[in-house]
């Protein structure tokens, strides 16, 4: 934020790729600047940017861009807790194709978020609700990363295994889809 509060001026237009990191909508907020979304495209191989609505955007305006990365490469990341970070993402991946087959996924090549497209399962604009209030599944809200996130949740897999793969079991009983109802609740 003090990058763009430095190179742009109270009420210029700053992009957000959304889906976005919420921060960054309440951060151009507070210093005063207008959020212009320009939602990331959607192909066979999950999120990548636009760049045609990138330059529309810069076209009509924009002065600035947000931009966030999330990598597990770097020392904090060590190669267990990377090595765990992959087991998590193929036992999601596996989960999901066998018990969610509806839910759009694509799994994330750095990081350790998974971004769910739910809008099959017709849980409405905020399924995160649905799956805490009757799965009891604390996930991140879609619509928090932006109006592109309606009807999509994050579920965070850096945890132990068992979590996860709870949290796909819960959902799809939410979704009519698993075997019973959970009992206490699995936080993410």
């Amino acid at each position: 934020m003090e990058i763009l509060r430095i190179i742009t001026e109270p009420g210029d237009r700053v992009v957000v790729n959304t889906p976005g990191h919420p921060p960054f909508f309440s951060g151009l907020e507070r210093i005063r600047r207008r959020v212009v979304t320009s939602p990331l495209a959607h192909g066979p191989g999950g999120h990548r940017l636009d760049l045609n609505r990138l330059e529309h955007d810069f076209a009509s305006g924009a002065r600035g861009r947000t931009c966030c990365a999330t990598r597990t490469t770097p020392p904090a990341w060590s190669s267990p807790a990377r090595t765990a970070l992959d087991g998590n993402r193929r036992l999601l991946a596996d989960r999901l194709a066998g018990l969610l087959p509806g839910v759009g996924h694509h799994p994330p090549q750095g990081g350790c978020v998974a971004w769910l497209d739910c809008r099959s399962l017709g849980l409405g604009d905020d399924p995160a609700q649905a799956f805490l209030d009757e799965g009891r599944v604390g996930l991140s809200s879609g619509p928090r990363f932006g109006p592109d996130g309606r009807g999509f949740v994050r579920l965070n897999f850096a945890t132990s295994p068992d979590r996860p793969a709870e949290a796909v079991e819960r959902m799809a009983a939410v979704a009519g889809q698993g075997r019973t109802a959970p009992s206490s609740r699995v936080r993410q």
